[in-house]
């Protein structure tokens, strides 16, 4: 027989509870919880088996005295007190972490041997199940997850997750985002880019990467980040905060870079960035976008390619046009027009002289180009 520790099951209930106290009687069949513990080790098969079943319907009530049974030393009580266990824990809430769930964790942490090995592979499942729920109910709403290109001016393609208009706007699905333990990457895009969808993202396990755009933010959607272990790359693309974000921006656990592209980040919070994180690359800009791309190893700074509907494309910049001057300044190569461009604001009027032609027959052309936004879809 084992000895378990006293349960709940026999204290007396109250007064005024004569439906639950019956509910109670029901569920164990007349008998108490400790019966059913000791029924576990029963030389019966068929007496296991339905222990088992009374116990597990006997939910919330049975868990201290199961985890207590999980100490017996005898393999098979072992393990079904821990599927017990493993069972009641998934029918708790998605975000419930006590009750079967704290057990089980407690068990696998603190225990060698078979009683941990039995609890750890029980834990595996539950995420292994929980996640599979979370790809199925965050995809029924809309949500993205798959391949796709994360940083705006990389065709690289990555796994994440993208939160945008095919969302359904269910906020209580997000939920399920701290399920998802094997992306670190999440884009969040116009309507959703906001304080409460990103609370729930701040919950995945994994989460490293995080990209927002077209969004407006408050002091309480940035807090929800310092709760991370780690944030790699961090992008603001035109995300508008409530009042100064510097505060808060300057505890987040930031290692590798950060972009603040056409927020209303002032320029002297900018500074303080700047300084808090001196190993980590910024991009702090107004927003400006001209609009084509170039090769920034050369020594001179000749265009590429031209993005289609761009404040370049309208000024009739076109391939191959060698920018040598931006209102006056001396453009150099790439960086140096990265340089200028990120000095103005978007709908500011430049002037841009370029060299266009090939060599000793090129013409020098002065274009006027309207700046606009990056498309960060």
């Amino acid at each position: 027989m084992i000895a378990v520790a006293s349960s709940s099951a026999h204290s007396q209930p109250p007064a005024d509870a004569p439906q639950s106290s019956q509910r109670q009687d029901d569920e164990l069949d007349g008998r108490s919880i400790e019966y059913w513990i000791e029924q576990l080790a029963s030389d019966s098969y068929s007496r296991r088996q339905r222990s088992s079943v009374i116990l597990e319907k006997a939910g919330n009530q049975a868990i201290g005295a199961l985890a207590e049974a999980t100490k017996s030393g005898d393999f098979e009580v072992i393990t079904r007190a821990i599927r017990i266990l493993q069972r009641l824990a998934v029918r708790q809430s998605i975000e419930d972490e006590g009750g079967a769930v704290e057990e089980l964790t407690r068990i696998a942490a603190d225990s060698v041997g078979s009683r941990g090995v039995v609890a750890r592979d029980a834990l595996s499942n539950i995420v292994s199940m929980r996640s599979d729920q979370a790809y199925e109910a965050l995809n029924e709403a809309g949500v993205f997850i798959g391949q796709s290109t994360f940083v705006p001016t990389s065709p690289r393609m990555m796994a994440l997750i993208r939160i945008d208009d095919a969302w359904n706007g269910d906020v209580d699905v997000l939920r399920w985002l701290r399920w998802i333990r094997d992306i670190d990457t999440v884009v969040l895009n116009d309507k959703a880019c906001r304080d409460d969808v990103l609370i729930h993202v701040s919950r995945m396990p994994a989460l490293t990467n995080v990209q927002l755009n077209n969004g407006d933010l408050s002091r309480r959607g940035l807090e929800s980040l310092t709760n991370l272990q780690q944030i790699r790359v961090l992008i603001f693309n035109y995300v508008q905060f409530d009042q100064q974000p510097t505060d808060t921006i300057v505890r987040l656990p930031l290692v590798e870079s950060l972009r603040m592209f056409g927020t209303n980040l002032d320029s002297e919070g900018a500074e303080t960035i700047r300084d808090t994180f001196p190993g980590v690359l910024m991009e702090i800009t107004k927003g400006a976008f001209l609009g084509v791309q170039s090769d920034m190893t050369a020594t001179e700074c000749r265009i590429q390619s031209v993005i289609s509907g761009g404040a370049a494309e309208k000024a009739g910049l076109i391939a191959g046009d060698v920018i040598i001057e931006l209102n006056g300044k001396p453009i150099k190569d790439f960086f140096d027009l990265k340089d200028e461009i990120a000095k103005a604001d978007i709908r500011e009027e430049i002037e841009i002289k370029v060299r266009r032609g090939p060599g000793d027959d090129a013409n020098e052309i002065v274009l006027k180009a309207v700046l606009g936004r990056q498309d960060v879809q």
